[in-house]
């Protein structure tokens, strides 16, 4: 088994010509075979930011617990420091911005990846076209509870703190018995539409692995949508290949 490839990375904005309202983060580092996808919730205050602060901080540290939350809240808190509110914006910002986070850390010498999840975005790990398992979620109805997301608040994040906290939202997937290890992280969005496809009988992993270019991936999108089989939401996908 060779190193860790990115097939491909692409997002497609709940409003496809206006990117610049996705709330989703993707950050790569291929040195440190770290890739972090967040999900910011739309209900919040500029979840966007948020989100890619998340993406960011797991990239640099992908040690999750409350000087690493803290460290986040810190950054986020300074960029809103110098903005100008108007009274909803800060009663906004006073209720706090909610995000998720799926964290993938490969190791080439052992052959296996960690994957770290809070919240309802995807890691999906397969054996060419067949799916050996997905984290945090396994079934599409998973995705009708409400999630844990990370929180501006301090205290909305007390959950870090608890001691089965990384048994709970941390695995471990090792990948070198398997013919040809491929990792897929996706939001929630086409997550619950894949894992759905598959318990419908017709699983879709060669048709997400078969997508290399953002045109490739806005036109999957808008044709699911009008077909109502995929909420509209932000969609962000990242393929991986190992060998």
């Amino acid at each position: 088994m060779q190193g860790m490839k990115i097939i491909f990375c692409g997002q497609v904005s709940k409003e496809p010509h206006l990117p610049e309202l996705n709330e989703d983060s993707v950050e790569i580092d291929i040195a440190s075979h770290r890739v972090a996808v967040s999900d910011g919730a739309s209900e919040s205050f500029d979840s966007r930011n948020w989100s890619r602060i998340i993406a960011q901080f797991f990239i640099k540290t992908p040690r999750v617990d409350d000087e690493w939350i803290t460290g986040v809240i810190n950054e986020y808190l300074f960029h809103q420091a110098e903005a100008e509110f108007t009274w909803s914006q800060q009663a906004a910002f006073e209720r706090g911005s909610f995000a998720t986070l799926i964290g993938l850390e490969y190791f080439n010498e052992h052959k296996s990846a960690d994957v770290f999840a809070i919240g309802d975005s995807l890691a999906v790990l397969l054996s060419g076209d067949r799916r050996v398992d997905s984290f945090p979620y396994t079934n599409w109805e998973n995705f009708k509870q409400r999630p844990t997301l990370l929180c501006t608040k301090r205290a909305n994040n007390s959950f870090i703190s608890n001691s089965n906290f990384y048994t709970l939202h941390s695995k471990t997937w090792g990948l070198g018995h398997l013919e040809h290890a491929r990792l897929f992280l996706m939001t929630d969005a086409l997550a619950e539409w894949a894992l759905r496809r598959e318990a419908d009988g017709d699983p879709a992993w060669s048709e997400l692995f078969a997508i290399t270019d953002v045109d490739h991936l806005v036109s999957f999108v808008e044709s699911e949508r009008k077909a109502k089989r995929i909420r509209l939401d932000d969609v962000t996908f990242v393929s991986i290949d190992f060998g």
